[in-house]
């Protein structure tokens, strides 16, 4: 097939298919596996963290409700984004 044949039949342009081209001549199979988003497991650490930061003030700090961890957090990560629903839901499960 051609590559306009390719790229009509994959609904995407003729240089997608080009670079797929190049991808496979120079790595196989492997070049063509997708390279889009963050590696595995980046995101869950970072998010383990903070629920265990969470964990730690509201342990020192019983009377702090999900405003008060958000504070302290932007405190120390400076901008912090959160959802109260993650805060207060990990709050819970300490009670």
């Amino acid at each position: 097939m051609t590559d306009a044949q390719v790229a009509e039949k994959m609904n995407c342009s003729i240089y997608t298919v080009r670079k797929w081209r190049r991808r496979f001549q120079k790595m196989g199979n492997e070049g063509l596996q997708s390279k889009m988003g963050r590696p595995p497991g980046t995101l869950q650490s970072r998010v383990d963290a903070i629920k265990d930061d969470i964990r730690t003030l509201r342990t020192e700090n019983p009377k702090w409700g999900a405003q008060s961890i958000l504070v302290a957090l932007k405190r120390v990560f400076g901008r912090v984004k959160l959802y109260h629903g993650v805060i207060r839901d990990t709050c819970k499960k300490l009670s």
